[in-house]
């Protein structure tokens, strides 16, 4: 059993990366619901696929300019009195304030991400800013979350690079558009660590708000403690690591587990009660010989330079015992119309979404 990722590069050659689910009963869960995800032909949110590689070609110019626009879309929908209250987001973003000697002005990317976490709300309880909005607000709203956390993101991966190139923590994350979710069940929570590693795959986040450690790490004073959630939900999405491996063999990282332990206690949470799902999700590995073969070390940076030049995900294919499952994705989140057709695909989506929450709601 094994998930396989063509991967694209600009000249249109392939590589194929090969993924094996770990013995648990949730990578087991996982991989039916990739399966699952692959046969309903669902997109792949290709905009917010490969974040923490240095030299992609999403650089900070053109992630500001995005955000800026987004930020405008919420604001003039607030304008023309779309929402029976008014909600305006003040801030602007450009390379030189989410940036500032080298290091993320993390404040600054903090208030963006409690503008998203109010219009949103949460999975399980959905802000009435989100359910007052229109479709291409909403996309709106969907999107300074994920600019959000690939401006952070690439900043510090720019930063740790030009310190130490073997250092620095990319990741690919699979996301796709409408994807269902399922509750964890008890079994399920045994499985989360802190412990990262370049191969290492993930549960994707398929909620809202942040975890506890990202809470911890952002030193977020805005975020409000119902945005601050553990992961509740499976579903077919997973995120790759592809940076160097953080475990107790680190004295450094031993230290910074105490330090996230003493955070939790000073704000009431039990570091001891797993149902807080610290950390993530551990689900597979991803098969790293050929990619060393082809880097010719097993250096991490070797990997994320051979990984660097393909970006783009062109086919996804679930290969177990009894057959496979397969979907390609032939539009490049470069592609004029990329947005307009993501747009497309969500608006039904958010529309029963909503009605269905409205309709929990009043019972």
């Amino acid at each position: 059993m094994k998930v396989r990722l063509h991967l694209l590069s600009k000249e249109n050659n392939t590589i194929h990366v090969d993924i094996f689910p770990n013995k648990t009963s949730i990578a087991k869960k996982w991989f039916a619901a990739l399966e699952d995800i692959l046969k309903a032909n669902l997109a792949l949110e290709k905009n917010f696929c490969w974040v923490g590689f240095p030299n992609t070609p999403r650089q900070l110019p053109y992630l500001c300019n995005l955000l800026n626009y987004y930020i405008e879309v919420i604001n003039s929908y607030s304008k023309s009195g779309g929402w029976e209250s008014a909600y305006f987001i003040e801030e602007k973003y450009f390379p030189e304030t989410v940036e500032q000697n080298g290091e993320l002005n993390q404040p600054l990317m903090n208030s963006i991400h409690h503008h998203f976490e109010i219009l949103q709300g949460q999975v399980w309880n959905i802000s009435p800013w989100f359910l007052e909005a229109n479709d291409d607000v909403r996309y709106a709203i969907r999107q300074i979350n994920n600019l959000c956390h690939e401006i952070e993101i690439l900043v510090k991966a720019k930063q740790t690079y030009s310190l130490d190139h073997e250092r620095v923590s990319p990741a690919s994350i699979m996301s796709f558009l409408n994807a269902p979710r399922f509750e964890l069940a008890k079994e399920d929570y045994e499985h989360f660590t802190l412990d990262r590693g370049i191969g290492k795959v993930f549960m994707h986040y398929c909620q809202t708000g942040k975890i506890h450690w990202e809470a911890f790490v952002d030193n977020d004073a805005k975020i409000d403690r119902s945005n601050i959630n553990g992961l509740r939900y499976y579903s077919g999405e997973f995120n790759i690591e592809w940076g160097p491996t953080y475990n107790d063999g680190f004295d450094w990282w031993v230290a910074k587990k105490e330090s996230y332990k003493s955070w939790l206690l000073k704000n009431d949470y039990n570091p001891d009660d797993k149902f807080l799902s610290h950390g993530w999700l551990e689900i597979g590995h991803v098969d790293l010989e050929p990619l060393y073969a082809m880097a010719g070390s097993r250096k991490v940076s070797g990997v994320q330079k051979i990984l660097s030049d393909y970006l783009d995900v062109a086919k996804i294919e679930a290969i177990s015992e009894t057959g496979s499952v397969a979907f390609d994705y032939p539009t490049k989140w470069s592609a004029e119309h990329f947005h307009s057709a993501q747009q497309e695909k969500l608006a039904e989506s958010y529309q029963s979404f909503c009605q269905n929450t409205v309709a929990a709601k009043s019972k």
